[in-house]
């Protein structure tokens, strides 16, 4: 089964100010509360999924896990144009990174934009369970350094998204 959701381009829901509550949290706090009331390991991955994609400001995301012997598929994308021009670069990532089980970037040069991109993939593992999936975010980015310290928010996230979904 696979979802897909559109995104809205406006800043993140964690850059908005509260005027309640002053700014919403960001990294782990606002992930913990983005996932908080999952009654589901891939409800969990789903919501975090978002939420990494508003993060990272990312035109396109995606993971694939395995879930009680299913197969699911959750997308997040700004527009249909986002997911035809990122998702085969997305999925081929996953799939060599779930299978080597080694995070990876690389770079791509948008044709229609003067914009150097990265899509960073990460496995999704378990304790119990391995290796159950993989999850990866198209990012703009013009440095490797910026992408690999990108690429280490992205592993650290997809690791509290899995403490929180067991």
């Amino acid at each position: 089964m696979s979802t897909a959701a559109s995104r809205p381009t406006s800043a993140p829901d964690d850059a908005r100010m509260s005027q309640s509550s002053g700014p919403a949290p960001t990294g782990s706090l606002g992930l913990l509360r983005r996932l908080a009331g999952c009654t589901s390991r891939r409800a969990a991955y789903a919501a975090g999924l978002a939420y990494i994609a508003d993060t990272f400001n990312s035109p396109y995301a995606a993971l694939t896990l395995n879930v009680d012997n299913h197969s699911a598929v959750e997308r997040a994308a700004v527009s249909d144009a986002a997911t035809q021009s990122w998702s085969r670069h997305c999925d081929g990532m996953m799939l060599n990174v779930r299978y080597r089980e080694h995070s990876q970037a690389r770079f791509f040069q948008a044709s229609h934009v003067s914009e150097t991109f990265a899509v960073l993939a990460v496995p999704l593992t378990t304790i119990r369970d391995g290796t159950i999936g993989a999850m990866s975010v198209v990012v703009a980015c013009r440095h490797r350094d910026v992408a690999t310290a990108r690429l280490s928010e992205l592993q650290s996230l997809a690791t509290v998204i899995d403490l929180q979904a067991n």
